[in-house]
């Protein structure tokens, strides 16, 4: 998971000159901060030119903020009240906001912000801040300082959670409320009339009316029409697309649930989780809830669902946070198996006695790790005229030119592509909501998988247990039907932070697998018994009823140590036992020398490279221990090794199958896992994810002999060491397998990859029965990597489409364009109908079907253009566009030199015929197929369009429509020569297009070994 904050450097002050930089933790800010304040003289001139436009000026001082500001606002020395906040982002994008004043706000809360500030500052009840990009900004009381406001989680000791004894009252609830706001996720929807006034206001649909009011006056009244019909049509599609977007990230985001506040006089309030500030005492109800805060359990356990945030499959159990000997500050990344994170579900809460489960809210709204995922997808990022005409006619004239140059409807037939790939991926049962995203997954060149549930399955199944008896192995054996030691016997039935959950035990899969190959029984707690003194749970065997364990105390599985441990005590002697199990490099370096076999090493590699997955368990005996206080650290001290536990875990059936595929389209692959280095090489070989033999590095010392002769597997610790060393760039790229990594390792990783030459772009799919994740852009239904070939497949295609829609689009102007230039010679233009005809019967439903082909999900090594002014594409264009104004041209000079008696209406005729032709040979021209969409032929409505345009321009060409000539402007020319030339002169330019496209245009002009790698991070998410 992402971490929610950075240190406390995120909120380190820079000296207030008007700039201000802040950085984030999920992106970096940089930003320009300014007070402004109204200037008199600015805005009278202003209004002035206002008027004096007609209100025309407001335009583009809507569209250029930084115009309006200039043109309304002066600078100011500092803030205050009356303040307007202008800020420029990095992107020298303008904003202005406006401050709001706090007033009532409670001591406390006037405390918090005071400590945000350099200077003193006097204790006041009115605090000054504004709100950008759902982040708060405090100011000072004099108003020369700014900061952004922190929650309580950033600035608060584990001492001051743990001795936290009682709640806030009501009147504190409201004064922290009123500074850091209702504790929801909201996102804004806006109305459908806001979307159309902000739509309408576009430049593009601006400069549409200016086309429609030109072509008015040029009495193209019935076009018009048309063209009015057809931008309406385009932001009708543009709203829906938005307003569909806005509602899936709004349905994400929105957490409503009740919440038990305690209060200070220690009654329980049941209120609405909207109303919970920083420092709520909150109680868990022991059936669970979804959490809408970030919290810290103050008494009690939590067993916790964090798929949706964190992308592990796994239920996790969190403890509470332990009173320390030596105090320091809450850290996320250290203490998360305390805490529980807004957008999880606690699936149940249990505390030892019978209190009830406690926990201190330090984070709401944005500041919660589901606000801050959902704040990253909200603001992610990426000609001369000459002829007899009045001066009057030659302005519109122009004016009808420039108009011409740009379709009315670019953005619909932009907007259609990506619709299309969206409905191809819901087929297919993947879900985007960032469909912006679907053309960077077509640039893909480096997925990182994880292991456990992407590559393998979550089913893992029990193989053998090695018991270990006086510093040697005994033979593999199973647990059922075996004299397994006792000592062993107990570890393997309570090592483990299982639970019971409506008569079902839920948990990590290997601790349930091994669980249910003891056949022991999760028992209840009587509060008689001697046994359940402190205990967590009791368990009991099914063979012998009088042996029965508790679990007194429970130290979580953590990444950065790679192991967990249990406290028990025993019926059988009543003694206090601690166990531990983990990897093997970890729990072997607890133990004592004479409890480790001398083989021990050999035993291990012959299970690991037969991809198993092995786990180590050790033991001892504790003494007057007080099991409240007491710390892993030091319990970890002078271990007995007591087995190696050994697990398999089958490769799912499609992963090798999809591997063989995305090798193929030379994608690179990297599995990114938390298992040891030999268990997950021995996998990547097992799937193919490495195509050569690996060659695993234990020690960084390795390395320097490395010669570059085959891929590296690493671990963890090796990469933290290369990192330390400045090495670890030059060896990202020769790495298939990074083992035993911790979730920031991870995070690190492929921010590494993006660093390392690659084009940063993160695409990521969840693995999820939900149809929407925070944690992800897209999630797919189907749990395994197949959804990766279907995501670069439609990806490639819609990449393509959006570039062959924007190039036939430009070219369709332009044969459009050179066609009135041409007929401007003569005095003349073609009239309504016969735009219509172009617009609606010809562009309109090409554009519909144009981007229907299916993506071609045979991946191959090509990967389409990305850059609309490469090289190539100008030249294509180019190309194009010459060919077409040449055989207009051609058309012109053969009609005007060769037949003396033609009219200037045959012209236009002639002329509006070929221009017909011209726009479907070149819709087929630029339709490019193969290699990322499937053969044309297999767009059955695209055909069927194309087919019946030419047949009703070979109609107009050869029948007489003359009768039709007062409405459509149509003369028949009974000339056969002149019609036949015609269409060798279009034959000759379509055959000539075609050898420049297949030869030259769409040959793959990209060095493979140059290429940029996008990345693409897979995890696994299973959400019920």
């Amino acid at each position: 998971m992402e971490q929610s904050f950075c240190p406390k450097d995120f909120y380190e002050h820079c000296s207030f000159t008007y700039q201000m930089k802040v950085e984030v933790s999920d992106c970096e800010d940089q930003l320009e901060i300014r007070p402004l304040k109204r200037d008199t003289l600015k805005t009278a001139i202003t209004v002035v030119f206002i008027v004096l436009s007609c209100g025309f000026l407001l335009l583009p001082l809507y569209w250029k903020r930084n115009w309006h500001i200039a043109c309304f606002y002066k600078e100011e020395s500092h803030f205050n009240a009356e303040s307007l906040v202008h800020i420029k982002d990095q992107f020298n994008r303008h904003f202005t906001v406006h401050i709001k004043i706090k007033q009532n706000c409670s001591q406390w809360s006037s405390g918090w912000v005071a400590k945000l500030f350099s200077t003193p500052q006097k204790p006041t009840n009115s605090i000054m801040l504004f709100d950008f990009k759902m982040k708060k900004y405090v100011i000072s009381e004099d108003g020369k300082e700014l900061r952004a406001l922190k929650p309580l989680a950033d600035d608060i000791s584990i001492s001051e959670i743990s001795n936290t004894k009682g709640g806030l009252s009501s009147d504190e609830q409201a004064g922290r409320r009123n500074l850091f706001g209702l504790n929801e996720i909201y996102v804004p929807q806006r109305s459908i009339f806001i979307l159309l006034i902000q739509e309408a206001l576009h430049p593009f649909y601006v400069f549409q009316l200016f086309s429609v009011t030109v072509w008015m006056f040029d009495e193209y009244y019935v076009y018009s029409a048309c063209i009015v019909i057809m931008s309406v049509v385009s932001v009708t599609w543009t709203l829906k697309l938005a307003r569909e977007s806005e509602t899936k990230i709004r349905k994400i985001a929105q957490t409503k649930e009740q919440a038990y506040v305690v209060r200070a006089d220690g009654t329980v309030e049941n209120v609405w989780s909207t109303d919970l500030v920083p420092g709520d005492l909150i109680e868990i109800p022991n059936r669970g809830c979804n959490m809408a805060v970030d919290a810290v359990i103050i008494q009690g356990t939590c067993v916790v669902r964090e798929a949706a945030l964190t992308g592990e499959s796994m239920p996790v159990t969190k403890l509470a946070v332990p009173i320390l000997e030596k105090d320091r500050p809450l850290k996320e990344q250290v203490d998360n198996r305390y805490m529980l994170f807004s957008g999880t579900e606690v699936m149940q809460a249990r505390n030892s006695s019978n209190a009830s489960v406690q926990a201190l809210v330090v984070r709401t709204n944005f500041f919660t790790a589901k606000g801050i995922l959902v704040r990253s997808v909200l603001y992610s990022l990426i000609v001369l005229l000459k002829n007899n005409k009045p001066v009057s006619m030659i302005i519109v004239r122009t004016l009808d030119v420039i108009t011409i140059a740009i379709p009315p409807a670019l953005p619909a037939a932009l907007s259609i592509g990506i619709l299309y790939a969206l409905r191809k991926l819901k087929k297919a049962e993947i879900f985007c909501i960032s469909p912006q995203r679907i053309n960077l997954a077509g640039l893909l060149d480096v997925f990182c998988f994880d292991k456990t549930g992407t590559l393998t399955e979550d089913d893992i199944s029990f193989k053998s247990v090695v018991p270990v008896k006086e510093n040697t192995f005994m033979s593999d054996m199973q647990i059922k039907g075996n004299e397994i030691p006792q000592k062993l016997l107990l570890g393997l039935a309570t090592c483990h932070s299982l639970t019971k959950l409506d008569d079902a035990i839920v948990g990590d899969p290997l601790e349930l697998k091994v669980f249910q190959e003891t056949e022991w029984k999760f028992e209840t707690i009587d509060q008689n018994e001697e046994l359940s003194t402190d205990a967590l749970c009791i368990l009991r065997s099914s063979e012998n009823a009088e042996l029965k364990s508790a679990i007194v105390r429970q130290f979580p599985f953590i990444s950065a140590k790679q192991r967990m441990g249990v406290i028990t005590r025993n019926s059988c002697d009543d003694k206090l036992s601690f166990y531990v199990k983990g990897s093997a490099e970890k729990v072997i370096s607890l133990c004592t020398s004479s409890s480790v076999p001398i083989n021990f090493n050999e035993v291990l590699l012959r299970f690991t490279k037969q991809g198993y997955r092995v786990i180590v368990m050790a033991h001892k005996y504790l003494e007057n221990e007080c099991i409240k206080t007491v710390t892993i650290d030091h319990l970890e001290k002078d271990l007995e090794l007591i087995a190696l536990i050994v697990l398999e875990n089958s490769i799912k059936s499609e992963t090798h199958d999809v591997i063989v595929k995305l090798h193929a389209a030379e994608i690179r692959l990297v599995m990114i896992t938390g298992d040891d280095v030999d268990t997950a090489a021995a996998v990547a070989e097992q799937c193919k994810l490495s195509t050569n033999q690996l060659k695993i590095l234990h020690n960084i010392t390795q390395y320097d002999q490395y010669n570059g002769d085959a891929p590296l597997a690493i671990t963890g610790i090796i990469f933290s060491e290369l990192d330390k060393a400045g090495k670890l760039k030059e060896v990202i790229n020769r790495t298939n397998v990074f083992a035993r990594m911790s979730p920031e390792q991870k995070t690190q990783l492929v921010e590494e990859l993006k660093d390392a030459g690659n084009m940063a772009s993160h695409v990521g799919i969840s693995l999820s029965e939900l149809e929407a994740s925070a944690a992800a852009p897209f999630t797919s239904r189907r749990i395994d990597i197949s959804c990766c070939i279907d995501l670069v497949a439609e990806g490639r295609a819609a990449m393509v489409n959006s570039f062959s829609t924007f190039k036939y689009m430009a070219l369709y102007s332009i044969i459009m364009l050179s066609t009135v230039e041409l007929l401007y010679w003569f005095g003349t233009n073609i009239n309504n109908y016969m735009f219509l005809h172009i617009d609606i019967m010809i562009m309109f439903p090409i554009i519909l079907t144009f981007c229907r082909s299916d993506a071609c999900k045979n991946l191959t090594p090509r990967r389409p253009t990305h850059e609309l002014a490469s090289p190539l594409i100008l030249a294509q264009v180019g190309v194009h566009i010459t060919l077409q104004f040449l055989v207009q041209f051609l058309v012109v000079c053969i009609c005007t030199t060769q037949f003396e008696n033609i009219s200037v209406e045959q012209i236009v005729t002639v002329l509006f015929i070929t221009s017909c032709y011209l726009y479907v040979m070149h819709a087929i021209l630029l339709s490019q197929t193969n290699p990322f969409r499937k053969p044309l032929y297999t767009n059955k409505l695209f055909i069927l369009v194309i087919v019946v345009n030419f047949l009703a321009s070979t109609i107009l060409l050869y029948i007489d429509f003359t009768w039709t000539a007062e409405l459509s402007g149509l003369y028949f020319f009974d000339r056969a020569l002149l019609k036949n030339q015609i269409l060798l002169i279009l034959a000759g330019e379509f055959v000539i297009g075609w050898l420049l496209e297949h030869f030259i245009f769409r040959k793959d002009w990209t060095k493979k070994k140059h290429r940029q790698h996008p990345i693409v991070k897979l995890d696994s998410v299973k959400t019920l």
